[in-house]
């Protein structure tokens, strides 16, 4: 749909908190299908930079753009609010799930409210995703029953649900146990397969080398380089990247 212009366009984005300077003038492409994973020490911008993406934190300047959908920093309108959040989906780094619904209806919910369905479409959908992450018998279960892991693959699910163009995962095992985190990074590459275009913020640097098309490595609100992975991992791109790779297990 998108095979002669990028699937994300990010221009000139920039964002202070209290005079902090979280991003600092960004700039950045995405292709269509393509899988990003932006890593960098805590602290970089790298979660604020997505959460940008999704407009659950709105830029002070700059330029964003999802598939055919955009909008100016500067002079933003609620219609183009909604209509660039409903490109693309979350998976948090702490679920976000309701805690007083159960996993189908975490779904449900979700589905009635952005995209119009009816209760049956909505109810029938959701069991479809659940069991596409492996937990349609947990459909009545409320978060409290699931585990960490369990309560992750129905944010996935919730996300995968609302077919977005774009998947914006935000951390999404940092809260897990080794165990749980290898399946979660399992299906995360499953997904990865089916044509969908995924932006990742993550610690897990062997995943992020695996899946990823290109890395972004970020710091003090700017990303200063990016590349194919063994490009960041192994070349010579920086002192200052090769010190924060060697901290992890390559």
């Amino acid at each position: 749909m998108y095979a002669d212009k990028s699937m994300i366009n990010v221009s000139g984005i920039s964002k202070s908190f209290r005079g902090f300077q979280a991003l600092d003038n960004i700039s950045f492409d995405v292709q269509p299908r393509e899988v990003v994973s932006i890593i960098g020490p805590s602290g970089s911008g790298k979660s604020t930079l997505l959460r940008t993406l999704n407009l659950l934190v709105l830029p002070d300047s700059g330029k964003i753009s999802i598939g055919n959908a955009s909008i100016d920093a500067q002079h933003v309108q609620r219609k183009q609010i909604n209509t660039l959040r409903s490109k693309s989906s979350m998976v948090f780094q702490h679920y976000n799930l309701f805690r007083n619904k159960t996993a189908q209806e975490n779904i449900t919910e979700v589905l009635r409210f952005a995209k119009k369905l009816g209760r049956k479409e909505a109810d029938e959908k959701a069991l479809e995703y659940l069991h596409r992450v492996g937990l349609h018998d947990k459909a009545s279960s409320y978060p409290a029953m699931l585990s960490g892991g369990q309560q992750q693959r129905v944010g996935i699910a919730r996300a995968l649900s609302l077919e977005p163009e774009v998947i914006l995962m935000d951390e999404p095992t940092s809260s897990l146990d080794p165990e749980m985190r290898r399946g979660i990074l399992k299906l995360i590459a499953e997904i990865a397969t089916q044509n969908i275009t995924l932006a990742i913020v993550t610690h897990e640097m062997n995943f992020a080398r695996e899946i990823s098309d290109r890395l972004f490595f970020m710091e003090q609100g700017r990303i200063i380089a990016q590349g194919a992975p063994d490009e960041i991992i192994q070349g010579d791109v920086g002192s200052r990247i090769d010190a924060f790779v060697n901290d992890y297990e390559i």
